[in-house]
């Protein structure tokens, strides 16, 4: 090539992109030049022949070896782009200290406890401490420890020895051991067995352990990084998980607020959930109303972010082909009704004659109000105090039934909580019962 060789354009090309595959053709080889071609990075040195479709044939043989290693290389950016703390939406306060703490917790070694509701993305966290921290080159391993058993879960964490129990046919590598140099998420901790949080704990101490029907100690460097949505403290108090675990664990903590904690951080969630799935879901035409984002803002999220992403999700879905604005009438029932102002007050009920139907126990407490009373009745046969019917003078005062009269049922009811025996009357009296002090003993409305 004129004013250039084909070590220059290897040089370039490899500035450019250090995981671009180059082979080195050349008619004229020779061994110092293969050295220096292999040297700056070329993945083969070929000499031309009076055959071409020898070097043709080379040449898509190394293409096809390189492929995988530049797949690899591209899912590895796409990884960290993924899990880099920018992607994680938080422009909250609360959210900004966790991000805060992220930055300043992932290059270390310390184990982790992340805790916080379901649904506020806590192993988006985990693996977002694992993609920024130097054990990125390795492996990220996560496991449920509320999904599994107890009994399985120990020969998942720490492998077992062939014929160490029924079905073990043969050697298992526990999650400790494939997790070597990377890090292991244990979700759901607060739900390990005591039996194996003991265990747990002295992997934590010297970071090595035995498998299961083994003899061999192994030695493994494993970041641990737990979550919970329990209060493990109250376990603690409980008797139900291990104090010293929970110590050990907890070196450092990171609460992940709920989603109604951060409501500022509703609308951008939002708008990056639909444009992701109109993307996938090639519905690039659909546009959310300023009323959606507000009833959005406004909702209680109880399944927290995994909630409104579910939901925006069923909204891109089930919008129909014509429609352009999704609007509060595509928004379900609960969640487009969730504040006072938008929630129609529940109308009372008429009675037979136009009149409004209203409880006893608010006629009740309507008449006590007029005289001046507390306004509240008992709803079961007990003695309350009437300010206005008492007096200071301690004068007994009247409620007066007028729908029933006080029949045998009542006056056995009295004997039971120590009426007087003078103020229980015979059948039909209309009288309350008196009771020392200004107290009024009085039957339950029915």
């Amino acid at each position: 090539m004129p004013g250039i060789d084909g070590l220059e354009v290897l040089k370039l090309a490899k500035g450019i992109d250090p995981g671009l595959a180059v082979l080195v053709i050349t008619g004229f080889g020779s061994v110092e030049s293969a050295v220096d071609a292999m040297k700056q990075g070329a993945d083969d040195y070929l000499q031309k022949t009076g055959e071409p479709g020898g070097a043709a044939q080379a040449r898509g043989g190394r293409g096809r070896e390189a492929a995988p290693g530049q797949e690899v290389r591209q899912l590895k950016e796409r990884l960290e782009e993924k899990f880099s703390f920018g992607t994680i939406v938080g422009a909250s306060k609360s959210m900004q200290e966790v991000l805060h703490h992220l930055a300043l917790v992932a290059p270390t070694r310390s184990s982790v406890l992340i805790v916080g509701e379901s649904g506020t993305g806590k192993e988006l966290i985990a693996n977002a401490l694992h993609q920024n921290s130097p054990r990125k080159e390795f492996r990220f391993l996560p496991i449920n420890c509320a999904a599994i058993p107890s009994e399985i879960l120990e020969s998942e964490l720490f492998g077992h020895e062939r014929g160490a129990f029924t079905g073990a046919v043969q050697r298992k590598q526990g999650k400790f051991e494939l997790a070597d140099r990377g890090t292991l998420f244990l979700d759901e901790i607060g739900e390990m067995a005591v039996p194996l949080q003991a265990k747990l704990l002295r992997v934590l101490e010297d970071r090595s352990f035995m498998r299961v029907g083994g003899t061999e100690t192994i030695t493994v460097d494993v970041r641990i990084i737990a979550a919970t949505n329990s209060d493990l403290e109250a376990k603690v108090a409980a008797g139900t998980f291990r104090s010293d675990l929970y110590y050990r664990l907890k070196v450092v903590t990171i609460s992940v607020p709920p989603l109604r904690e951060r409501r500022e951080d509703i609308p951008i969630l939002a708008h990056r959930f639909f444009e992701m799935f109109k993307g996938e879901n090639d519905r690039p035409n659909l546009q959310l109303s300023p009323e959606v984002l507000e009833a959005l803002v406004e909702a209680r999220w109880e399944g927290n972010v995994r909630e409104l992403r579910n939901l925006i999700e069923s909204l891109v879905v089930l919008a129909d082909a014509p429609t352009r604005v999704l609007t509060l009438e595509h928004l379900p029932s609960t969640t487009a009704c969730v504040s006072p102002r938008r929630c129609p007050r529940p109308r009372p009920r008429r009675g037979p004659r136009g009149a409004w139907r209203t409880s006893r126990r608010t006629r009740s407490s309507a008449r006590c109000s007029r005289r001046g009373g507390t306004g509240r009745v008992p709803r079961t046969f007990s003695a309350s105090v009437c300010a206005r019917c008492s007096g200071s003078s301690g004068s007994t005062g009247s409620h007066r039934d007028p729908r029933k009269s006080r029949g045998p049922r009542t006056i056995e009811r009295g004997r039971q909580f120590g009426a007087p025996e003078s103020s229980r009357g015979a059948t039909g009296s209309r009288r309350a019962a008196a009771a020392p002090d200004g107290l009024t003993l009085r039957a339950p409305d029915r």
